[in-house]
């Protein structure tokens, strides 16, 4: 699934496997994003309420101007506690679920 941020609107996606190797595509709304000198945690936040997921984006990477573009439905297992860590969005993106 790739993202739109000029749409202004948040998707739901439902059935999102990461065994099953699905992917959220964010390479086009992160384009200040540099791996080599910036945090992933400044560009992008996930957070867990105990039902589903929420995928949000700072395209600049200020880590101060979220904006939520997706619901996952019904995912609870991307990060340990409500906001997912550095340390597990690079595990997100290392095993492909996450594409910057």
């Amino acid at each position: 699934m790739s993202f739109d941020l000029s749409l202004g609107a948040s998707d739901t996606i439902t059935g999102l496997s990461t065994a099953q190797v699905d992917k959220l595509d964010v390479f086009d709304i992160l384009n200040a994003y540099d791996p080599l000198s910036h945090a992933i945690s400044d560009f992008l936040r996930i957070t867990d309420n105990g039902t589903h997921s929420f995928l949000s984006v700072d395209s600049n990477g200020g880590g101060n101007s979220f904006t939520q573009i997706a619901q996952l439905s019904g995912v609870t297992n991307l990060a340990a506690s409500a906001t997912a860590t550095e340390s597990e969005l690079d595990a997100l993106i290392a095993n492909g679920t996450l594409l910057v």
